[in-house]
């Protein structure tokens, strides 16, 4: 379970990025698994 409070870790700035760029691609991903999972899909 996540825990609800979360506090700030202190990183370098090339892991900050890293992870802000795996955040973001992390965000692409749901996107698309929820966009397989829309009722009118078609084959084409």
């Amino acid at each position: 379970m996540i825990s609800s409070i979360q506090q700030p870790i202190s990183v370098n700035s090339t892991l900050s990025t890293l992870l802000s760029e795996l955040g973001e691609e992390c965000e692409k991903v749901v996107f698309l698994l929820s966009q397989l999972k829309l009722a009118n899909l078609t084959d084409d």
